[in-house]
């Protein structure tokens, strides 16, 4: 249990690089979850073997009994410390594809509306189809 927690832990510390692609945030968002999922089922093995060492304390000598149960506090503690940290991130990770999504949908709308213009100036027979033709025609017309 403690080198999972150890794993855990260190895979919270990991500041890697995030992608700003929808769907590469979807993938990690759903390894996210896994994880997610696995220390919430390790709830169940923290709850028990808290109780066997409250159990053992009643048999054994008060020295160890204490740093027994040192250890399965500092683990607990660790437990709810990794999780409220994982939910955090996970948080994040779902607000930061949210707005990655926004903005690819924006993006996508400000390409559209600019081949559908750049489409009707080279259609059109008139001055202005490029930004020297267009210059040229506002200094005639506009004094």
């Amino acid at each position: 249990m403690l080198d999972w927690m150890g794993s855990v832990e260190s895979s919270l510390k990991e500041q890697g690089q995030v992608p700003l692609n929808s769907a590469a945030l979807q993938d990690i968002i759903s390894k996210n979850i896994m994880l997610e999922q696995d220390i919430a089922s390790r709830q169940s093995s923290i709850n028990a073997m808290n109780e066997k060492v409250k159990k053992f304390m009643e048999t054994t000598d008060p020295s160890t009994a204490s740093s027994l149960q040192a250890k399965m506090k500092d683990l607990s503690i660790r437990f709810s410390e990794a999780s409220h940290k994982h939910k955090q991130k996970l948080a994040k990770m779902e607000e930061l594809k949210t707005k990655v999504e926004l903005f690819e949908n924006l993006s996508e709308k400000l390409q559209t509306f600019l081949e559908t213009k750049t489409q009707a100036l080279t259609e059109a027979d008139v001055p202005g189809k490029d930004v020297t033709e267009l210059s040229q025609y506002m200094q005639v017309c506009l004094p």
